[in-house]
């Protein structure tokens, strides 16, 4: 009997179930279309690949964790043996007790134009690009005849792993009343930003729960800040004080690359 299952669950185990830095991350909907039968066999697996052994674990601690599956809304979680099993939306994580909190949260770095910057805990990379070397934006240049912004061809094997860009008006963040400072640093409580189109600041922690941000997610999720401002965040792109205009003399352009887990 158990050679029968073993056949059965590991094909299956391998569609449902990932690793991550943090451990193994399974969509609740693939797992639950299964067999309650099947559904306890795949998580015993996914907890002794985190434990090592499947000792002291019982029925019990197999459908608890099983519980966290039955809802794709909001967060939950579940401590068993030897395991921290955390669901965020539609998402469930399992992971070693302590994983979630073993990098320190805060960080912060100072933005260097034209120079790629590897942001702490594998949050990705971070580029703010000014000006080339024959002096034309770039990702834009201005056309004089008709002042708009054209795009400049970037490299083919670049733009694949590029994730996100933002345009910005380099004199709105560098303003010489601000003595503008620009950073990068990890989103915390209290950051808000106007979006274009929006007239009034959002809380970031409002649209992580719009978009759907899986909780692990967020401890260390960029945002641009220029002297404790939010002008830039991951996803939500740029704020509206500050972004590129049809009129805008200098265009500054943020690429940003996501981590391997970002």
């Amino acid at each position: 009997e158990e050679d029968y299952w073993r056949h059965y669950i590991d094909p299956r185990y391998l569609q449902i179930v990932s690793q991550c830095g943090l451990g193994l991350v399974l969509r609740v909907s693939a797992l639950g279309i299964k067999h309650v039968a099947v559904q306890r066999r795949l998580i015993r697996c996914a907890i002794a690949q985190i434990r090592g052994d499947l000792r002291s674990v019982e029925l019990q601690h197999v459908d608890a964790v099983l519980e966290l599956s039955k809802s794709e809304e909001g967060h939950d979680r579940v401590l068993i043996p030897g395991v921290d099993a955390l669901r965020s939306f539609g998402v469930l994580l399992l992971t070693k007790p302590g994983e979630l909190n073993a990098d320190p949260r805060n960080y912060c770095v100072d933005i260097i134009p034209n120079t790629r910057l590897d942001l702490p805990f594998g949050s990705g990379c971070i580029e703010f690009r000014l000006l080339n070397s024959d002096h034309t934006n770039c990702v834009n240049f201005k056309d004089e005849r008709t002042g708009h912004l054209i795009p400049v061809v970037r490299d083919i094997k670049e733009s694949q792993f590029l994730k996100e860009l933002a345009d910005f008006d380099f004199e709105a963040l560098t303003s010489p009343t601000s003595a503008a400072r620009l950073q990068v640093r990890n989103w915390r409580p209290g950051d808000e930003m106007v979006r274009p189109g929006h007239h009034k600041p959002e809380k970031i922690k409002s649209l992580f729960q719009e978009y759907r941000v899986l909780l692990w997610k967020r401890r260390h999720w960029p945002v641009g800040i220029v002297n404790d401002e939010v002008f830039w965040a991951r996803s939500f792109g740029g704020a509206s004080p500050f972004v590129a205009k049809p009129d805008t003399r200098t265009v500054a352009t943020l690429c940003y690359w996501p981590g391997e887990d970002a």
